[in-house]
């Protein structure tokens, strides 16, 4: 969109080119050689005058008063008005009636062009005898015999037209009669260049139009355009919202960068689009969460049912993207919600905010469920309000921090119970709700895009503990945390572990889950490589439950494998499950790290741990997580100093 003319026209135009060589300097003098008129086709110059109407827009009354102006003035038989593009276009004429066939001539013909080409007034005595012009068929057929044009010129400086006199027999033009001319040529470029401010505010109001109905980055419409399409359906009958939201697609943008996450957006949008049916509305909600909205009316040209067209959508989406530097896929979780079509639950008839609900909580049970359709069932409805309910404690609850809390989880020596460390662990208490699972929290966090958020204020909260423990001389062989592989791709987060593991306190460690930690393996590792430098730990949590590989693990400077909890349940039994787990501890024992043993709940699981050579353990059996407090300060002060940290493997004997 082009930058907007500034309020004030100028009186005479800003800027011309200078005179062609041998341009006439008076009304008398011998023309020179003819300017040149190919700079005119410059296609900048001549999308401007198209870009802004300026040779179609009917013509204003003030241009026509000009060409009478021109006329009452110069006593001449007839006057114009042109612009001259690629071709001369007469905007509004008085005297000659040209008829709608006859109002274009080529720039070689054009007497027009001569003024636009040397910047100034062209002064034509008598056409034929005229070297510039004489050639024309104006000047062969008598049309034209005195000719005076004065060239206009936009504000910022495209040469537009000229304002001209026509004479029908010779005509010496006075310096005062050109003085005439050049005045009025200059009223013209002001009220052309007002016609330029509209054409441009015109744009610029098109694209806030576009801009406040349309999703930038996919082009589908947005959530506003969604809702006021729902209520027309529901005043016209019933409809259909199916919700979407993409399944990993936080990994894509962690690992390959946001210009790839962003194709992906574009590219699952017009596959919804191109599989949804006519009548529908696609829309982003926002982030990666998407929208299909059908009305189920008497005309609807969708002969499936919704839970069919749900089906068919998760096909398109699924399927591998090319970026263009990687081919990557997602999965996508699906809610179905209707109020009253084939199959539908009734649900608050004309109600669009309650659709749009229902749709959302189905879409979430599917994702808790690891993905898939789930149409809705009015069982789902007091989930979806727990969901919104959390949604909007939470975020209260990172920036003031009521609520937040962290209980800290010891890990202890399998040899002889001494304290290794304690693991950081988020707890939130809702205002309404009350306490609540640290699974349920993490997941409406990355729902609804809190988690970054979240992290840092527990991160806060874990660094002023360390601190207060340092001052009171606590002494604490490690300090745990749980990060993401995102806040490890993440060089601010990066910075703030270095910076803390620097600053006087327990040694610091972190925790990355094993399916994180190689997804995004390239931005992780570099991440993890100035840790080290620093004196970090790395945990690998709920090891053997991902995808490792013994290429990936032999480039993370890892100092603990924790053994995923499922493995113990079968631990007891022998077989399988006991000799997966003898295979990590001599694993960890190659890689120079200690195998730890989560969630250890039962005194049996205790002794198959010590027997198959695990190194430590966390779970209930030896104590759960205790808050900031007396007991978790007498765990210090008892214990803190007896053991250090895991830094290298136990030896075997």
């Amino acid at each position: 969109m082009a930058a907007p003319p500034s309020d004030e026209a100028p009186s005479q135009a800003p800027h011309v080119p200078d005179p062609a060589p041998g341009a006439p300097a008076s009304p008398g003098a011998t023309p020179g050689p003819a300017p040149d008129l190919s700079a005119l086709l410059d296609p900048e110059r001549i999308d401007y005058i198209e870009r802004h109407g300026l040779r179609s827009d009917p013509p204003s009354d003030t241009l026509e008063r000009i060409t009478e102006l021109v006329r009452h003035i110069l006593g001449v038989p007839a006057s114009t008005v042109t612009i001259v593009s690629d071709v001369q276009t007469t905007v509004t004429d008085n005297g000659l009636n040209l008829p709608a066939d006859k109002v274009t001539v080529s720039i070689e013909e054009s007497f027009c062009a001569r003024a636009m080409a040397t910047g100034e007034p062209f002064v034509v005595p008598d056409a034929a005898s005229h070297p510039w012009v004489a050639h024309t068929e104006a000047a062969r057929s008598g049309r034209v015999v005195g000719y005076l044009g004065a060239p206009i010129f936009s504000e910022d400086g495209h040469a537009l037209g000229a304002v001209c006199a026509f004479s029908d027999e010779p005509h010496a033009w006075s310096e005062q009669e050109i003085a005439v001319m050049s005045e009025l040529a200059a009223l013209a470029t002001g009220k052309l260049d007002l016609q330029v401010r509209n054409a441009w505010l015109r744009e610029a109001l098109d694209e806030v139009e576009v801009m406040a109905l349309q999703d930038p980055l996919t082009g589908l419409a947005n959530r506003r355009v969604l809702i006021h399409e729902l209520d027309e359906a529901l005043e016209r009958g019933t409809a259909t919202v199916i919700a979407l939201d993409l399944d990993g697609f936080k990994r894509v943008n962690d690992r390959y960068g946001h210009a790839a996450a962003d194709e992906v957006l574009k590219v699952v949008a017009q596959r919804l689009e191109d599989t949804a049916p006519h009548e529908a509305v696609v829309a982003r909600m926002g982030g990666d969460e998407l929208a299909v909205l059908v009305p189920w009316d008497e005309d609807a040209e969708a002969a499936t049912s919704p839970q069919a067209l749900a089906q068919r959508l998760v096909a398109a989406v699924i399927a591998p993207v090319d970026t263009g530097e990687e081919i990557v896929s997602v999965g996508v979780s699906v809610g179905v919600a209707g109020n009253g079509g084939s199959g539908d639950q009734p649900l608050l008839a004309g109600s669009s905010a309650g659709l749009l609900q229902a749709a959302d909580a189905a879409m979430y049970t599917a994702k808790q469920a690891g993905g898939g359709v789930r149409r809705y069932d009015p069982s789902l409805h007091d989930a979806a309000l727990r969901v919104d309910a959390l949604e909007e404690g939470l975020r209260a609850a990172v920036h003031s921090g009521e609520g937040l809390g962290v209980a800290y989880q010891a890990l202890r020596d399998l040899r002889d119970g001494s304290l290794l460390g304690v693991e950081a662990l988020l707890r939130f208490r809702h205002p309404r709700l009350g306490p609540v699972p640290t699974a349920e929290v993490l997941a409406v966090a990355e729902q609804r895009s809190l988690l970054r958020q979240l992290d840092a204020a527990v991160f806060d909260l874990v660094s002023e503990q360390r601190e207060r423990w340092h001052a009171e001389g606590l002494a604490l062989p490690r300090l745990w945390l749980n990060v993401s592989a995102a806040e490890l791709s993440d060089p601010p987060t990066i910075a703030r572990l270095v910076s803390l593991a620097e600053r006087p306190g327990a040694p610091i460690g972190v925790d990355v889950s094993e399916t994180g930690l190689f997804e995004t393996r390239d931005q992780v590792m570099r991440g993890l490589r100035k840790l080290a430098e620093a004196g970090v730990a790395v945990a690998i949590d709920r090891f053997g439950a991902g995808h490792s590989s013994l290429g990936n693990l032999r480039e993370v400077p890892v100092d603990v494998l924790k053994l995923d909890p499922s493995f113990l349940g079968e631990l007891c039994q022998g077989g399988a499950a006991r000799r997966i787990v003898e295979g990590v501890v001599a694993l960890g024992r190659a890689l120079g790290a200690w195998v730890v043993a989560e969630g250890v709940e039962q005194d049996e699981q205790l002794h198959q741990l010590r027997t198959v050579g695990c190194d430590a353990v966390t779970g209930h059996l030896l104590g759960g997580p205790l808050p900031e407090g007396p007991a978790l300060r007498r765990l210090l002060a008892d214990q803190g100093g007896h053991s250090t940290a895991p830094a290298s493997a136990p030896s075997d004997g």
